[in-house]
């Protein structure tokens, strides 16, 4: 097998940033190209990551039923959201559902929390069924 060695400054520039529990987020500059993920949304996404979105999602007519939930997130709201779930949900369910500060891939911009479009969406856990439109999404968005 071939190892692939990547410097430590690279891990967080390009379009393939590598954020996890691991290894966090440091480089900070997602901010200056952040756009709407859609026209009627408040959800901001890193303007490459939108386009393409909005491509996937014009080919399925997918903003019909499909809401944006989350997307690009400052270090101070990734905090609060681990700091509201704690108080809401405990210890067990914030460590499996909710990343912490700098450990999150929507500070980069480059990720976005999609749910099925109805009255009331979990923040944290949006409904996205492996059925419909949602399914129609994943098989259209799968890169091959």
């Amino acid at each position: 097998m071939k190892m692939l060695v990547i410097p430590k400054k690279s891990i967080n520039a390009g379009n393939l940033i590598l954020v996890n529990a691991q290894y966090p987020y440091c480089s900070g500059n997602a901010e200056s190209s952040l756009v709407p993920a859609h026209s009627k949304s408040s959800v901001l996404l890193e303007r490459r990551a939108a386009v393409l979105l909005s491509k996937l999602m014009s080919s399925i007519e997918g903003w019909e039923q499909i809401s944006a939930v989350s997307g690009w997130r400052s270090r101070a709201e990734q905090q609060d959201i681990y700091n509201q779930s704690l108080r809401d949900n405990g210890a067990a369910f914030t460590e499996q559902f909710v990343a912490n500060p700098d450990h999150s891939e929507h500070q980069t911009g480059l990720a976005i929390d999609l749910g099925l479009r109805k009255p009331e969406i979990d923040f944290i856990r949006p409904d996205f069924p492996y059925s419909g439109i949602c399914q129609t999404f994943r098989e259209k968005g799968a890169v091959g």
